[in-house]
C-alpha cells in the first residue's frame, strides 16, 4: 500500500513549530541474531519505525499517537469513537492530517452532557 502522506508537502518545517519533535525513520535495518533449536544465524532484519503523531481536537491538544503513518484519518475516528468523543461519523465536521509537522486536526461536534 502507498503511503499517500509521504509525498504531501516539501515546504521546511520550522522544528520549533512542531508539538512532536524528532526525526522519522520509515524501518531500521538490525542485526539480530535467529535461534531455531541449537542453531543460529545473524540477519539483517526490518523493523518498522514509530510515527508519532499529535492529535488537536477543535483547537486544543489531546494525545499523541506512535504509530504506523497508514490510515491516520481512522486512526484518529477510532480513538474518537473510543474515547467517547463522538457517537457517529456524522459527528465529525474534518480531520485532516499535517504528514510534514506530525499532527492530526480534527473538527468535532461536542456531544450534550
Amino acid at each position: 500500500m502507498e503511503n499517500k502522506y509521504a509525498k504531501e508537502s516539501n515546504k521546511q518545517v520550522i522544528d520549533k513549530e512542531r508539538l512532536v519533535d524528532y526525526d522519522y525513520k520509515t524501518d531500521f535495518k538490525f542485526e539480530v541474531v535467529k535461534v531455531e533449536n541449537k542453531d543460529h544465524e545473524n540477519e539483517l532484519e526490518t523493523i518498522i519505525g514509530e510515527f508519532p503523531l499529535a492529535l488537536v481536537i477543535n483547537g486544543e491538544y489531546s494525545n499523541t499517537f506512535l504509530c504506523t503513518p497508514e490510515n491516520l484519518e481512522q486512526l484518529v475516528a477510532g480513538f474518537l469513537m473510543t474515547k467517547g468523543l463522538i457517537k457517529s461519523k456524522c459527528d465529525i465536521k474534518s480531520i485532516y492530517v499535517d504528514f510534514e509537522n506530525r499532527v492530526a486536526n480534527a473538527i468535532i461536534d461536542k456531544l450534550e452532557g
